[in-house]
């Protein structure tokens, strides 16, 4: 195996180590705070603003909001977890929480690594980073290939292979390019067409004559 190979499952067993310690209802409710507080902070902030009355500068009331309803948002969820977690440690379920927690930890790298994998096969299919193909690790590597294949699938699945292909500079330039070549070549064969028939009816009519 390459080096690549060895990165992809350290990123997999380092993830489901931070979730055996955390554990399962810990991870769970990170996951949930960070959701909330995006939620609460992209829904609530312009109100939130009016409330505040020690300046009149709109730009500072917005930052402030923002940063109070997400920031507080996270210590409340974090406070019920930290109490969810002393009653699973009195309880005796801390085992079950750990070992659950593993396995979202692992479930979560392959992820991460999916994910990773899905950006450089659009990063392949732009057209860029294709030096890599032609490296000995990329080509003697025993996972990234079979990654890399699950993550084309995935893309497929989804109809996301050709996502993001206007938005990358030069791409559509290219493209436009190829296809304005492609319509003009016709054109250009009619019109050497056209000459070439008009020399035969001149020749004819000059053998007329």
């Amino acid at each position: 195996m390459q080096w690549i190979d060895y990165a992809i499952i350290g990123i997999i067993a380092v993830s489901a180590l931070i979730s055996l310690i955390r554990g399962f209802i810990k991870e769970i409710l990170s996951l949930v705070a960070w959701g909330a507080a995006f939620f609460v902070t992209a829904n609530f902030y312009d109100a939130f603003s009016k409330l505040i009355t020690f300046t009149d500068d709109t730009a500072v009331r917005y930052a402030v909001s923002l940063f109070v309803l997400f920031i507080g948002t996270l210590m409340i969820i974090g406070f019920v977890n930290y109490i969810i977690t002393l009653v699973l440690k009195k309880t005796g379920l801390s085992g079950t929480d750990r070992m659950l927690g593993t396995v979202f930890g692992a479930i979560r790298g392959c992820l991460i690594v999916l994910i990773a994998a899905c950006g450089l096969s659009l990063a392949f299919n732009y057209g860029f980073f294709t030096k890599l193909k032609s490296e000995p690790w990329f080509n003697d590597a025993k996972i990234l290939p079979e990654v890399l294949h699950l993550a084309d699938s995935t893309l497929k699945s989804f109809g996301l292979e050709n996502l993001g292909k206007s938005m990358v500079t030069g791409y559509a330039a290219k493209n436009e390019t190829v296809e304005q070549k492609a319509e003009e070549a016709p054109v250009a064969e009619k019109a050497e067409v056209a000459p070439a028939a008009d020399a035969g009816v001149t020749v004819e009519e000059e053998k007329l004559d």
